[in-house]
């Protein structure tokens, strides 16, 4: 099975990454994928720009968006088809006009068409996000740190007592070690911050 990156932060994302959308395009290229998705947070600012160039390199361009909830962290959620395209730009405008985020219903109203991981592994989330998803829900791992790892393991355990499936991703902000500084700067920006 080859592997597709569907967890990417593009510039879009305001002071959340250092890639442009071409820089996405050309790594998933260069590493032999055959898709790749731009996953920005709350918006589908890039959404045409990485279309028409995924396009151009011979990728499947995967649309989506990351998106806040209102309870407290956020789903990610792909683009499966034109009436998800839609939904989404319709649950993105509703994100724009509640500042906490979207509630879990307004997901449900507009959840026809879209793929959705989640990280959050608490069980209660995971049972009614897959209340509204069904097949169409896969619990997202990215073991970047020890600790991640280990929330892998008990996501793993949580996905196999209830049939969801797993899916790695990799959350990218920067495209190399070298650009983690730039990164921080845009996170300490962000957070209001100093640097440490």
């Amino acid at each position: 099975m080859t592997y597709a990156a569907l967890h990417n932060h593009s510039h879009y994302s305001l002071l959340d990454s250092t890639m442009s959308v071409e820089q996405i395009v050309d790594a998933a290229r260069r590493h032999g994928m055959t898709a790749v998705a731009l996953t920005d947070r709350d918006t589908l600012a890039g959404a045409v720009e990485f279309y028409k160039r995924a396009r151009g390199a011979g990728l499947h361009p995967v649309i989506g968006s990351e998106v806040t909830l209102a309870s407290g962290g956020a789903v990610l959620l792909l683009v499966e088809n034109p009436a998800g395209y839609g939904n989404l730009c319709r649950l993105i405008s509703t994100r724009v006009a509640h500042e906490s985020g979207v509630t879990l219903d307004d997901v449900a109203r507009y959840s026809t068409g879209l793929l959705c991981l989640t990280s959050n592994a608490g069980e209660t989330h995971l049972l009614d996000l897959r209340e509204v998803f069904g097949a169409r829900l896969a619990l997202e791992v990215s073991p970047h740190t020890n600790e991640d790892t280990q929330r892998a393991r008990a996501a793993a355990r949580l996905a196999r007592r209830h049939r969801i499936p797993l899916a790695a991703t990799a959350d990218a902000h920067y495209r190399a070690p070298e650009d983690r500084p730039r990164y921080d700067i845009l996170t300490a920006m962000r957070t209001l911050t100093l640097l440490g």
